[in-house]
Formats: C-alpha cells, structure tokens, sequence
C-alpha cells in the first residue's frame, strides 16, 4: 500500500479530510520542517509565545507546527490557523512525541516536566531550556542563554533588561522580533454570546465600554488594586464620563467571586456586573468588545492585547519591560524602592499598588477611552 506518512492530511487511524487513499490522491501535499514547541503554562505566557507562530510560518509556510500546552490552556490555541497540531499534557502525548523526530524543538518553560521532555525528544536542533543530566534546567543553545539569565538574576531582570518577552523569546530562537501579534481566535458561537450579552445589558455598537478588571492571580501579592480602591476608582471614572456614550463593565474569574461582590454592594456609580463563572474565552470574549481595559499585569491584560484593545496597565510586583502593548496602551507603575520582587507574600505596611494614584489611573483610562 502506498502511504504518504508526510502529507499534512494524512491521519492513519481514520480516513483523511478528503476520505481517500494515498496512491495517486491529487490532494497530497507534504508538510516543510517539523516544528515542535513546548509551552505548558501560565495561560498569559502560552498567549504571549503565540507572536513567534506568523514569524515561523514566514521562515517555512509549510511547516507542521504542533505546541503541547496544559490542558487548561487549550482552548487559548485551539482554534489558532497557525497550528496544525495542538497536543494536551498527558501521558499520551509524551509517548507519542518520544517516538517522533522533528527539525526543530523549542521549549520556552523552566519547569522539570517541560525540560525533561525537551530533552528527551528527537530533533535535530534544539532552541530554549531543557534537563542536562545532571538534573538542572539548562539553556538548550547559547542562543537561549540571555533569556535563561533572566531566572537567574534579579538584578539583570529587575533593572538590567530593557526587553519584553517577545524580543527576548525570538533572540532565543535566533529570530528578530518586528512586532509580530498574540494570535487568539474566538469561535463564531462565543463572539454571538458575547453580542447577546451586551444587547442585553443595553448596551449599543458605538457605547464605549471601559472593562475593570480586577483579578490578579494567586502567585503574587499585591497584583491588583484591593477592592476599597476599585470603589473610590469607579466613582471617580464615572463622574467624569458624564455625558459620553459609555458604560464600565466590572470583569473578572471565579477568584474575583468575593471581591466583585464587594466592589458591587459598595460603589454607587452605575457598573454592569459581567460576572465571575464565565469560562476562558467568554471572558476573552467580554474583554474583546469593550473599548478600553484596565488591568494589572495579568492573564486579563494578555487577553485584551490579543484582542487588540486599548488597555491601561497597573504594576507592582511585576516588570513592566517585558510588557509589549503594541502602541494600543499606558503603563502605570508603582513608584516603591522594592518594586518589582515577585515575591509571594508581602509585609509592608504601604503596598505597591498602595502607590499608584486613582487620579492618574483616571486621566489615562479617559486617554485611551477616547482614542
């Protein structure tokens, strides 16, 4: 029997898209190099590796890219053009990839599990980290050894490096980043739940939304602005929207659950509660159809520069270099000798975010907003 193992089509345990065999398929096209990239995890780091996607497809059109991400943050990539095969962490998917050879491996995570499997596959050149045999992460070509640095040092990331995440990543990989975009697609059926929402909420085409939200994640302390602030914010945004066609939409996930009814039963400005149980890309969904976003440095903010939206960003805790908003932006950052640290926990009794002025915060939200 004829088999073309290298045609892009070709599937093997059931018929292929066009339900024939391979001898003589006019369809048969083979794939360029093999491209495998390992990104697992967090979600805004998945989201913003996505540029180097339309910089490989311009060095090999026809290349077979697969990514192995966490199974949590699939549905980021699952309906992305540029990805011809999105493989979930599983024990499958590690036997699977022990068996196959690819031009080229990348992984950009520095966790075991990652690295392990770096080194482990065939491939033959390597870009990033993997697990030397003495069981350390190490860079996987000099290429890679700035962007291992970073990890390394605090002194290099906090106040030596300059760079974002995205120029860091492609010099890694020996690439040139020119501005390449976060790649996210949102399916049809979740775009119309989104417009539903917001008939239903009254809101029109031309309303300029302002997005608040107000999650920050669990690793770092002090991401975001504690409720009490968001309240006296809201109040200060609203009077000053007074007589513009807007509207401010209060967002965030199920961690956000207590804080968001906090923030509700407090503020007397009028906020539309988009709700905490929404799933990954309904909340994707929301952030992309409001006009401005403020945010701290979060899977919220990753999201809205995927999407293309004009955003104000809070940090603290977190370097705002490695930040790349497109020119669609501002940064705020917290004025504080011992900020950034990344740390965990925090004992001071004046916060980062503690810092940050609402007035500030105010003046750029009503910037971007009318832009």
């Amino acid at each position: 029997m004829e088999l073309h193992l290298d045609c892009r089509y070709f599937v093997g345990e059931k018929p292929c898209r066009f339900n024939r065999l391979c001898g003589g398929c006019p369809h048969y096209e083979p794939f360029g190099r093999r491209i495998l990239i390992i990104k697992l995890a967090a979600l805004g780091d998945v989201l913003r590796t996505t540029p180097l996607l339309p910089a490989l497809r311009k060095l090999d059109a026809s290349a077979q890219i697969t990514w192995v991400t966490d199974e949590a943050a699939l549905d980021l990539l699952r309906h992305n053009p540029a990805i011809d095969r999105l493989l979930g962490w599983n024990l499958e998917t590690v036997l699977r990839l022990e068996v196959e050879h690819f031009d080229w491996l990348i992984c950009l995570d520095k966790e075991v599990r990652a690295t392990a499997l770096a080194a482990k596959i065939r491939a033959a050149r390597k870009s990033g980290f993997g697990l030397h045999p003495s069981g350390n992460i190490a860079p996987l070509h000099p290429e890679s050894d700035e962007l291992f640095s970073l990890g390394m040092s605090d002194d290099i990331k906090f106040r030596r490096n300059e760079r974002t995440y995205q120029a860091l990543t492609f010099e890694a990989l020996g690439l040139t980043f020119a501005g390449e975009p976060l790649m996210l697609t949102l399916p049809q059926e979740v775009a119309r739940w989104a417009e539903e929402k917001w008939l239903s909420w009254g809101l029109e085409a031309e309303t300029r939304c302002i997005g608040i939200n107000t999650g920050g994640g669990e690793l770092f302390a002090n991401k975001s602005l504690p409720a009490s602030a968001l309240v006296e914010l809201i109040e200060i945004l609203s009077r000053r929207l007074v007589g513009m066609k807007s509207a401010i939409l209060l967002l965030g996930g199920a961690l956000e659950r207590d804080k968001n009814r906090d923030i509700l039963r407090a503020v007397s400005a009028p906020v539309i509660d988009a709700g905490t149980g929404n799933s990954l890309l309904e909340f994707a969904a929301l952030l992309g159809r409001c006009h401005t976003v403020l945010t701290s440095d979060s899977l919220g903010m990753h999201l809205a520069v995927a999407l293309q939206r004009r955003v104000v960003v809070l940090f603290g805790p977190t370097c705002e270099q490695e930040i790349e908003l497109y020119g669609r932006g501002s940064k705020i950052v917290a004025g504080i000798a011992c900020s950034p640290c990344y740390r965990r926990t925090c004992d001071k009794t004046i916060t980062c975010m503690n810092t940050l002025s609402l007035e500030e915060i105010v003046e750029k939200l009503l910037r971007e907003v009318t832009r």
